[in-house]
């Protein structure tokens, strides 16, 4: 599995081996001082007991074929039966691989920051605030001094009431106490609507909302928008056959359909590409995937099981594990392992590692989408006003037409 084995092959058809157990490998060889060589096994899989034999790395272990195996290696308790391994040199735990879930693109996103509730409260307060102030206007006995109002109609009382909601003033000569108190109050109520607005809004507008639903193994197993599946003869198969709970679900729906298990991992990586399905694999390699991927279509979630660490077999009784393991410790310590792991995954990603959760937001910049509600309000104003206009200006053209029309008659 890449990154920690890449295959290649030379203008003379030789293979060419790299990646990061290639390079954990060197720096092994130059501290111990040894020489090696690499093959590919014939199989290509890592080792399962299978028709009363290990096949893959394992088995070419056992057979004696190989002195030692080295790759994405999981040190299992089956394993440890009939080869060594050495200290873990990199933990390992099982992940899902899912595709990356679209953003759910809300057209009127700028009315998510208040439930709709209080959106009804908001147009109810503002019609009875305006019909209050109208009424007072009216029959007040007690007027304060100044010029008097000129527009004291309804339709005057609700624009200068809305104009204060949404903080375009407009001039009103309030002539009563009561009617100042009023509008005092609503001034107040309007700045804590709008601030409360602005802080949401800010919010809502700088995150993507995401539609999986998927957080975990558990939600996995009881969901039915996925099928889900592994790899066949890995620690993680074996994994779900013996492991009881609700691990039983999953190993269930591998045995009845053999269209979620795959002999090649790259058959599952490029099915989570196609469709709607999960690919339980080692945690090292879906980041890897995830940040590698050309068109960063790949996600995962925060859950992980069956931790456990990468190792390297050799035959057991072999002297060589003991200086391998002490050798491991050291580049531990001092940090290589470290390094060599930013250089194989950190340094060659270009897509972030997105741990999806439920109902989860990720920040993004603000594109048109995030406004499109606006500008759709905007445009139905303009044609609203427009054919107000139109209207307004026949009605005009009617009225001057009668009008000469009487002067005409009367001449």
């Amino acid at each position: 599995d890449e990154p920690f084995v890449f295959v290649q092959r030379d203008s003379d058809g030789h293979m060419v081996f790299s990646g990061f157990s290639i390079d954990l490998l060197h720096m092994l060889s130059e501290r111990i001082g040894f020489r090696y060589e690499v093959y590919e096994v014939a199989d290509r899989k890592y080792g399962a007991f299978k028709d009363g034999k290990w096949n893959g790395l394992v088995g070419d272990v056992v057979s004696k074929k190989a002195d030692f195996a080295i790759a994405a290696m999981t040190i299992t308790p089956q394993r440890e039966k009939v080869v060594d391994f050495t200290k873990r040199y990199m933990d390992y735990a099982v992940g899902i691989l899912m595709k990356k879930p679209k953003a759910v693109t809300n057209l009127f996103a700028f009315l998510n920051p208040f439930d709709n509730t209080v959106w009804y409260a908001i147009m109810a307060g503002l019609f009875i605030v305006s019909i209050l102030l109208y009424v007072l206007n009216r029959v007040s006995a007690k007027q304060m001094p100044g010029p008097p109002y000129h527009d004291m109609s309804l339709h005057g009382t609700f624009w200068f009431v809305y104009s204060s909601l949404v903080q375009q003033g407009t001039d009103m000569n309030l002539v009563t106490i009561s009617s100042q108190i009023v509008t005092g109050v609503w001034w107040f109520f309007i700045l804590i609507i709008i601030s409360s607005y602005t802080a949401n809004l800010a919010a809502h507008l700088t995150v993507t909302r995401m539609e999986n639903h998927i957080t975990s193994f558990r939600d996995l197993s009881k969901q039915n928008d996925f099928v889900y599946g592994t790899a066949l003869d890995t620690s993680i198969f074996d994994f779900l056959r013996t492991k009881g709970g609700f691990f039983k679900v999953f190993f269930l729906l591998l045995k009845q359909d053999t269209n979620v298990t795959f002999s090649d991992p790259k058959e599952g990586i490029q099915r989570v590409k196609e469709e709607n399905y999960a690919f339980l694999w080692d945690v090292a390699v879906i980041e890897y995937l995830i940040l590698t991927d050309s068109q960063c279509s790949f996600s995962t979630v925060p859950d992980s099981i069956y931790d456990k660490g990468y190792g390297i077999a050799v035959e057991q009784g072999n002297p060589i594990r003991e200086v391998m393991s002490m050798a491991i410790l050291q580049l531990q310590d001092s940090g290589e392992i470290t390094r060599l792991k930013q250089r194989w995954w950190t340094s060659v990603g270009k897509c972030p590692i997105d741990h999806t959760r439920s109902r989860s937001h990720s920040s993004s910049e603000l594109t048109l989408e995030n406004f499109a509600g606006v500008f759709c309000v905007l445009a139905c104003g303009l044609v609203i006003a427009t054919l107000v206009a139109i209207v307004e200006l026949c009605q005009y053209m009617k009225k001057t037409k009668k009008l000469q029309k009487h002067r005409l008659v009367n001449t």
